[in-house]
């Protein structure tokens, strides 16, 4: 999708809630962090799977191990409305440093 014929509406209210929380909560960060965070999550680390860490990759991380890893993610957060998502980057912050 072009950004240009991006549009806002596409969202629910629900969905712009979860957006705006996620840039709230992340949009600190900078590249290289955001980068070893992504690295420390479950998904990146199976998909890599074998590879040195320096590896370049173009192996695909499957839609369905997001979902689980992400599921997992809101359980152990207790994530029930979006402000929860705070405490997740919180500590996945804290893993790294």
């Amino acid at each position: 999708m072009m950004w240009s014929t991006f549009h806002i509406k596409v969202f629910t209210t629900s969905e712009k809630a979860i957006l705006n929380s996620v840039i709230k909560n992340f949009c600190c960060y900078s590249g290289k962090t955001l980068e070893k965070f992504t690295h420390l999550e479950k998904p990146w680390r199976h998909t890599r799977c074998g590879l040195p860490v320096d590896a370049h990759s173009n192996r695909i991380i499957s839609k369905e191990l997001l979902g689980e890893y992400f599921i997992a993610v809101k359980e152990k957060f207790c994530m029930l409305n979006p402000g929860d998502i705070g405490e997740y980057s919180q500590a996945i912050f804290e893993q790294i440093n």
